[in-house]
């Protein structure tokens, strides 16, 4: 059974996309680590890497707490870039859009806390690659259907 969330576009660090200009990443990290993900073979089920924007949709849904319980996808010790240690990354499908419109196939994307070496999330976020879509606009309301046997939406937190 899939579950439909409500939360709210968030402007992110702008490292993901490039954005945010930290020399490090001037294309910004999810253009980095696309092609890394290619060749090690990721395939999120029913979704393409390669049609996603390079970047993120942070899509905030606190006071609710994200947990990820059984992503169909996990890469381990990825070594994307010279300036990062090796990250473990999750991912599962999902659907986004602004509120009240269609929704688009999109990928739910975790770089793991314990892996990741800054531009931390709160709990309450989470991260979507998806092609671009109009609409989404920070400070907006998004939609999103998940699968909660691989992510759960804890609206009071844990």
């Amino acid at each position: 059974m899939i579950e439909r969330v409500r939360g709210v576009v968030r402007a992110g660090h702008g490292v993901a996309s490039g954005r945010g200009g930290d020399p490090r990443y001037p294309d910004g990290t999810i253009a980095l680590q696309l092609p890394v993900f290619a060749r090690l073979g990721v395939v999120v089920p029913g979704r393409d890497l390669s049609a996603v924007h390079p970047g993120t949709v942070n899509v905030d849904l606190a006071p609710a707490v994200v947990e990820w319980v059984a992503a169909p996808v996990t890469v381990r010790k990825v070594e994307w870039s010279a300036h990062a240690p090796p990250e473990d990354f999750s991912f599962a499908p999902c659907r986004v859009g602004p509120a009240g419109e269609p929704l688009v196939d999109a990928i739910c994307y975790r770089p793991h806390p314990e892996t990741k070496p800054e531009h931390e999330q709160p709990p309450g976020v989470l991260e979507v690659l998806a092609p671009w879509i109009e609409g989404l606009v920070a400070g907006e309301p998004v939609d999103m259907e998940l699968d909660p046997t691989q992510i759960i939406v804890r609206p009071d937190g844990p």
